[in-house]
């Protein structure tokens, strides 16, 4: 899909749509029994993963069905669990077929914008729940408050607390990693591939879909002969987007296949999650990555700057953000980046030291 394309319309004929279609009567009160979702989640698939733990906690709640919208972009990640239900795509001739079917509640995880709000009350279904961040709140029973200081996970578990009203251990329990179903992956087929480098072994990935979330391509270099020069392995995380590193990378010398190996562009997210699942740590910038290997339960460095850390970075003592706290830092918000005047110094003066230092660190904690 085209992101930009779409929010122009979501901005107009979104807001219209809600209008016209959406009330705005708020029926806040408890759904007797529900055993049918729908969750609507368009996006980036870094979003997607986010949701999974959502998943767990209805699936857990007795829901014998959960269908999910997503994005051909971020479907995939449905794939991360065994998923009691099936997945749609907004840009799929199948999408149509999501109105003949009945659910008891269906839950919109989209953050802002208003055209999956408008699908949310198109779609029958007994209630809705859905964050009141504007006025795509009229298409909701139930108005969920949004925080971008809250992390991603508690703000989508939120979604049903009205519901379920679920005890602060249960939402710990059903958050806490690995939260991907690690009996779907080709766990033995990644052992395999990883087999001939030595221990330890750090992934990195440098990219993702905002270009001014990337880490300098030298200093990612730089880091990697570090590590290398310190007896580390290192594994190179990503999807085609990324073959631009792997080709600078190429480009600057060999390195050991002992202590060294390039996975992108040529793995499937199952793939690259049982991979992940394999490694000692992973050093990422604000990606859908990132999340993938919160989610399968490794520790992580991740590299913040436009980005907000306190919605977006892994939580818990096994996870490092590093960010330079500038003032004009983080500036993204839903989804939109403004101009940098600055030519994106919060990811620039990241040092390479620095990141290093850290995970040497991090993987002797682990000894």
């Amino acid at each position: 899909m085209n992101t930009l394309w779409l929010k122009g319309v979501d901005r107009y004929i979104g807001r219209l749509a809600v209008g016209l279609l959406c009330s705005g009567k708020n029926r806040r009160t408890m759904v007797p029994d529900p055993k049918t979702a729908l969750l609507i989640r368009p996006g980036g698939l870094g979003d997607a993963i986010l949701t999974l733990p959502l998943i767990k906690f209805l699936q857990k709640n007795g829901l014998n069905r959960i269908d999910v919208l997503c994005e051909t972009r971020n479907c995939a990640a449905y794939k991360l669990i065994r998923l009691n239900g099936k997945a749609f795509r907004y840009d799929s001739p199948q999408f149509a077929s999501l109105f003949s079917r009945t659910y008891d509640i269906v839950i919109d995880t989209e953050q802002f914008h208003r055209l999956s709000a408008v699908i949310a009350r198109l779609v029958r279904s007994r209630f809705r729940t859905g964050f009141a961040t504007n006025e795509r709140f009229r298409c909701f029973d139930f108005r969920i408050p949004y925080s971008h200081r809250d992390y991603e996970v508690d703000s989508f578990l939120r979604l049903v607390e009205p519901i379920f009203r679920p005890s602060k251990a249960e939402l710990e329990a059903i958050k806490t990693p690995p939260f991907v179903d690690i009996d779907v992956l080709p766990i033995e087929w990644a052992r395999e591939a990883l087999s001939r480098l030595k221990r330890p072994i750090v992934g990195i990935f440098d990219g993702g879909t905002v270009s001014h979330r990337i880490w300098p391509y030298r200093k990612a270099v730089h880091l990697i002969e570090k590590l290398l020069s310190k007896n580390v392995s290192v594994v190179l995380i990503g999807g085609r987007s990324e073959l631009p590193l792997s080709d600078y990378i190429q480009s600057t010398g060999k390195f050991s296949k002992e202590r060294f190996a390039d996975f992108i562009g040529k793995t499937s997210i199952l793939q690259t999650a049982a991979i992940l699942s394999q490694l000692d740590l992973l050093v990422s910038t604000d990606s859908g990555i990132l999340h993938l290997g919160y989610a399968v339960g490794i520790p992580t460095v991740s590299l913040f700057g436009p980005g907000i850390a306190e919605k977006w970075a892994p939580r818990g003592a096994r996870h490092v953000v590093i960010r330079k706290g500038l003032p004009c830092s983080p500036c993204t918000k839903f989804g939109y980046t403004p101009p940098c005047p600055f030519n994106f110094r919060c990811m620039k003066d990241i040092h390479v030291d620095e990141v290093f230092d850290i995970v040497i660190r991090s993987l002797q904690g682990r000894r």
